[in-house]
């Protein structure tokens, strides 16, 4: 994660001198799609020392995305001073994440109690699922600490005091979200205009280069410092280069939290939905090059 995280700023730096956009972009740049992944693997019928580590990894890679984007939003709004004096600078970003993990594990602590406590049907666990992460975003947007922070410690806190309960309630939202995404990705396509396609060519190449060497690399440290086998170091960041909804979503996020820096929110916005449409396309191509460089697929093509 850290390691993409600075190649990508070093890359967009170089050719933007833009600091704010640096860091977003950056920070965007080390989620990675747990589902094309496990796709992949699921088809190659992938077995091995390699395998278990991509599927342990890309569990966690998102978690950390969303840390990453917390931190590096922080720094982005210190920068452009929209926190005000050099006091609240380094208070409010503090304040937006630790503020943000207590309050998520807080009202997790709460929806886990309640679960326990009383008997729900399914559609009483539903409307339950629903609501509380709208009750946390607005608390959060209240107290001002980060919201989507706050929305993740919230799952993490019930999946963690109560698994059942949390495969309950994640089974049960997953019937339902399809509309929800294709609302999502259709509200973030209306923002995407055509021109600016053209005037970010180049930010999404080099975004796309410090990502790919930032994986490859990052992998192979990471492998070195947890001393595993050979293969999984040398084929673990091209089974990493998977990236989609958590990255979009972050990004319109920020769009959307930078309103007094419209420019800004665009160029992150549209550079991460063509990076993510060409990751899409290579991705699965990086797991599959892995996945038989390491001798780990079962599957027999004919």
């Amino acid at each position: 994660v850290i390691i993409t995280f600075i190649f990508v700023f070093a890359f967009v730096y170089l050719l933007t001198k833009n600091l704010p956009l640096s860091i977003m972009l950056a920070s965007l740049s080390t989620a990675t799609a747990p589902a094309g992944t496990v796709a992949v693997l699921r088809d190659l019928r992938a077995k091995g020392s390699l395998t278990n580590m991509l599927i342990a990894i890309v569990g966690l890679d998102d978690g950390a995305g969303i840390l990453m984007f917390t931190v590096g939003a922080a720094l982005t709004k210190t920068v452009l001073g929209v926190h005000g004096n050099l006091l609240s600078s380094i208070i409010n970003p503090l304040w937006e994440i630790l503020g943000g993990t207590f309050l998520g594990f807080g009202i997790g602590f709460l929806f886990s109690l309640i679960l326990k406590k009383f008997k729900f049907s399914e559609d009483g666990i539903f409307t339950l699922s629903l609501g509380i992460p709208f009750l946390t975003w607005g608390i959060a947007q209240w107290i001002n600490v980060s919201s989507i922070l706050s929305c993740m410690v919230v799952g993490a806190t019930l999946i963690n005091l109560d698994k059942e309960k949390g495969i309950q309630t994640n089974e049960i939202l997953d019937k339902v979200m399809t509309p929800f995404f294709l609302l999502f990705f259709g509200s973030v396509g209306m923002e995407i205009k055509i021109t600016k396609l053209m005037q970010v060519g180049l930010i999404s190449f080099l975004y796309c280069l410090g990502r790919t060497i930032g994986k490859w690399i990052g992998g192979y440290i990471g492998g070195a410092i947890a001393h595993v086998e050979e293969k999984v170091k040398k084929y673990l960041g091209p089974g990493l280069f998977n990236q989609a909804g958590v990255a979009v979503g972050l990004a319109y996020l920020t769009f959307h939290e930078l309103p007094g820096f419209k420019t800004l929110g665009e160029t992150i916005l549209v550079s991460i939905a063509i990076t993510t449409a060409i990751f899409q396309f290579f991705g699965p191509i990086g797991v599959q090059f892995a996945i038989k460089k390491a001798g780990e697929a079962q599957k027999i093509e004919e």
